[in-house]
């Protein structure tokens, strides 16, 4: 990223010193004669000669901004008086949208669809593809980070009622030792909800109580699965790739 910024800024810097230059070739700015002659000179020189010097003055430019503004602000953050945002977590994404975004936005390596033979009274040779592997994937990955505690979790808990699928309407911070019984449901934790349990119990486990509406912290799964590059980004925009959808087995031909 900081390579990025500083071919951003000496762009930026580049383009203004080079507007700098043919302003001050038809506006005369400075009355002193010495000044004026530097000026005119500078001026009269080919269109190249005007690139390069404003492309020095580019760098000169993002070496103020980096010395002078970025590196007091890193010495800041290393002195104590900064905070890294993954560390203030705060419920700004919805367990959908953090899986989502693992599985179209980030750099994440996932398991791919594949062909599996199919069980039933299909036709010999007939093949399905196995799909949605890829939202699972993120579910199981995204599942260990929380059972850590590495990534924190909110929702609405279950009232224990007659009634079923009563919740708090308070959003609560989820137990960490909560995820020692229960887990990530399969299907209803890809999508919003705070009508159905979005929690499972772990086989052989004792059942408690369930969650929905879940929330995530978005610094978070960034600090885990970064988001992908720009020029990748871009490249998916202009070939206008698909987003990955979550969806069942396909049955396909032999």
């Amino acid at each position: 990223m900081r390579i990025v910024r500083r071919l951003v800024e000496w762009l930026f810097i580049s383009a203004l010193g080079h507007g700098i230059i043919l302003y001050l070739a038809t506006v005369e700015v400075f009355p002193d004669r010495f000044v004026a002659a530097m000026i005119t000179t500078a001026v009269a020189a080919p269109a190249w000669a005007h690139w390069i010097m404003a492309a020095l003055f580019g760098l000169f430019g993002t070496f103020l901004l980096e010395r002078f503004l970025w590196n007091r602000r890193h010495e800041g953050r290393d002195a104590g008086s900064w905070t890294p945002d993954y560390a203030i977590a705060r419920p700004d994404m919805k367990v959908s949208d953090a899986i989502d975004y693992i599985v179209n936005d980030s750099v994440a390596i996932l398991e791919k669809p594949r062909l599996n033979e199919p069980l039933g009274s299909h036709p010999p040779g007939t093949r399905i593809i196995v799909k949605g592997t890829e939202h699972q994937d993120a579910r199981a990955q995204l599942s260990t980070k929380i059972i850590t505690g590495e990534i924190k979790s909110w929702g609405h808990r279950q009232i224990n009622t007659h009634i079923p699928n009563q919740f708090e309407t308070s959003l609560r911070e989820i137990p960490k030792e909560y995820w020692d019984s229960m887990a990530l449901d399969f299907q209803s934790c890809l999508y919003y909800t705070d009508k159905f349990p979005q929690t499972m119990k772990i086989p052989r486990r004792i059942e408690t109580s369930h969650w929905t509406a879940i929330m995530l912290s978005r610094a978070q799964i960034e600090q885990y699965w970064p988001k992908k590059s720009a020029l990748r980004r871009i490249y998916s925009k202009i070939m206008r790739a698909p987003r990955i959808e979550h969806a069942h087995g396909v049955i396909v031909g032999k």
